[in-house]
């Protein structure tokens, strides 16, 4: 075999690993990368509300009993005091830890087309912003899309053809997704309408917020970062409450308070 270079053969087995296991076993985590807080936090809320799958990926420690694989899972076991059933294998080769987790990671909208629906990948970025966190679990993702595909389709039809490539982007529909739950639908697609064909009525100062809207996102162009989609959700937000409330608007600021809770978030104060 090409990977085999010598050496005792690896061999692994089905373990229940509780609380005082994952404690010893972090133990020998002395040769493995710096443990990631937001990594376990997405280990521990996924353990907590039952979204933990068994899978072919466990725990791994070298010829030397030393922990190089699983050590952000077994701190998420620590913290939670739950057991998970895992596949621990033993007796990997000391350079098995350089190439650990080098494969192509699947992306949110991978996932949501492995889980047997359909979405367009801007779909599934809306889905992981209405999760109104960065560090979404894939499984936080899955129930948000399930959640809200209605209403992110709905959205989808309210814009009209026209150019849409920097203006129905995922952090502009969030927020008309939000949106639905409070405000009547026609009234969404006329903001929809003057944001892709910028033809606002100048007699209604409101509409003339939607167009300085447009050309913001028309000069923003569509970086994709983190930063520039937490900006284009703030001034959309903006927008469209000057819209709503029909007022004049100077600069287009940032809202950056939730005007729009979702159901669950209303249910949740």
């Amino acid at each position: 075999a090409a990977n085999y270079k010598g050496g005792p053969l690896p061999h692994a087995e089905w373990r229940v690993v509780d609380k005082p296991l994952a404690d010893l076993w972090l133990q020998k985590n002395t040769e493995n990368r710096k443990l990631r807080r937001m990594q376990t936090e997405k280990f521990t809320r996924d353990i907590t509300s039952g979204d933990r799958e068994i899978t072919h990926q466990g725990i791994g420690f070298d010829v030397e009993g030393v922990l190089i694989d699983g050590q952000h899972t077994l701190q998420a076991i620590s913290n939670t005091g739950k057991s998970l059933y895992l596949l621990v294998t033993y007796n990997l080769p000391k350079r098995a830890k350089l190439v650990v987790d080098c494969g192509a990671s699947r992306t949110n909208y991978d996932r949501i087309h492995l889980s047997g629906r359909s979405g367009s990948k801007t779909d599934a970025a809306v889905a992981r912003i209405l999760c109104n966190t960065r560090r979404a679990t894939p499984m936080e993702v899955i129930h948000s899309f399930e959640a809200h595909k209605e209403r992110i389709d709905l959205v989808n039809s309210l814009f009209p053809e026209g150019e849409r490539r920097y203006i129905a982007i995922a952090p502009v529909i969030s927020v008309l997704v939000r949106a639905t739950y409070h405000v009547p639908i026609a009234t969404l697609r006329r903001f929809c309408e003057i944001l892709v064909n910028s033809s606002p009525d100048r007699d209604k100062p409101g509409e003339i917020a939607v167009l300085k809207l447009r050309d913001f996102l028309i000069r923003g162009r569509h970086s994709g970062t983190e930063s520039y989609y937490d900006e284009v959700r703030d001034r959309t937000r903006y927008a469209l409450r000057h819209f709503l409330e029909n007022k004049p608007m100077g600069q287009l600021r940032r809202e950056d308070v939730e005007i729009f809770p979702l159901p669950s978030e209303a249910e949740s104060k």
